[in-house]
């Protein structure tokens, strides 16, 4: 996998080829200064997302509200303001009806989908995007590690000694038409010198008992799908390409990725898939691979980041610091509690 290999699967590079067979969407690039706010510690939301995120919150508790509100004062020195691309986001989110899927180039914010109001990705309002965008670690490594296990990957510095001209890198987002998927009919796919070797349920962690009923025939679609639209329409030889079956004869485009271990092989392993082990029959019908019971799911790959990672760090002992300070933060919230009742 090579850095233009990456590259070539940044959504701003293959929409506008494949707009009539993928989920409308929107791309906004982003303003001068919006990279450095993600990657900022702490969450906090821009000025003109306050007041609807602070209207979502659930208001039963008062003083819950009040120390939101407080701490919102306390960093107002840290606070950045988008108006223009607040505007664009909401005149996007209107335009593709009301509800959207966020993403940037490469990767969508599903780690941080446990922080949303809704436990999901689909945002109604500026302040559902930022706060899933910086929430995200995915977010975090397309703006920072995007080449990291590239081939011929070479740090940003190091780049800048090589090629002191070259473009700088542009980061887009891009507002997605929200659909509800029904994740059973999710599947992805592998190609290799430009032939479909594999396709694997794209969630290893249910059994779908209609997948192996169907099995020919989602094949069948998938194929035809392929050939129909992204052989030899797509920049690349080797790739990877997320496809949703929601019912027979009907195949969504949903995204393209790197073909390298990046990317989820889910079902197959990359040393399968990078070797000469899977090949393609006589009938050039690629390997189906599928959860056919239901001793044969794995783990969610979002399970890891369904909490957040302070929590994750503390179970594990990765971080005893973390655990000293959660201490800490209870000792003096009992005395504060012990102080306003002695007033």
């Amino acid at each position: 996998m090579k850095v233009e290999d990456v590259r070539k699967c940044s959504f701003e590079k293959w929409y506008n080829a494949f707009t009539k067979v993928t989920i409308k969407s929107i791309i906004l690039p982003l303003p001068d200064g919006f990279t450095s706010y993600i990657l900022k510690d702490g969450i906090f939301l821009p000025k003109s997302s306050k007041e609807q995120c602070i209207a979502k919150r659930n208001s039963s508790d008062s003083e819950e509200e009040e120390v939101w509100e407080d701490s919102e004062e306390a960093d107002v020195s840290e606070v950045p303001h988008f108006a223009d691309f607040d505007k664009s986001i909401q005149d996007a989110i209107k335009t593709l009806g009301g509800k959207v899927f966020p993403k940037l180039n490469w990767s969508s914010p599903q780690d941080a989908s446990w922080i949303s109001f809704n436990n999901s990705c689909c945002c109604e309002s500026v302040s559902d995007v930022y706060l899933l965008l910086k929430s995200s670690d995915f977010i975090v490594h397309d703006l920072t590690q995007r080449f990291l296990k590239c081939e011929d990957f070479v740090t940003d510095e190091e780049s800048n000694k090589l090629m002191p001209d070259q473009e700088v890198e542009k980061f887009y987002l891009i507002l997605r038409k929200w659909r509800e998927i029904d994740t059973s009919g999710e599947f992805r796919c592998f190609i290799v010198n430009n032939t479909l070797i594999g396709i694997s349920q794209r969630e290893p962690s249910a059994y779908f008992e209609h997948i192996g009923r169907y099995k020919s025939d989602i094949v069948e679609d998938i194929v035809s799908f392929y050939q129909t639209h992204i052989h030899l329409k797509f920049p690349a030889t080797n790739y990877v390409f997320d496809v949703y079956r929601r019912i027979k004869g009907r195949v969504c485009l949903i995204d393209f990725n790197p073909f390298g271990s990046v990317t989820d092989s889910l079902l197959f392993s990359w040393d399968e898939l990078n070797s000469d082990s899977i090949k393609v029959d006589e009938n050039r019908l690629p390997e189906f691979r599928f959860v056919d019971d239901n001793h044969g799911v794995q783990p969610r790959s979002l399970s890891y980041h369904a909490v957040p990672r302070d929590i994750v760090d503390i179970s594990t002992g990765e971080d005893s610091f973390k655990l000293v300070d959660l201490l800490k933060m209870k000792i003096d919230e009992q005395k504060s509690s012990e102080d306003d009742e002695n007033i």
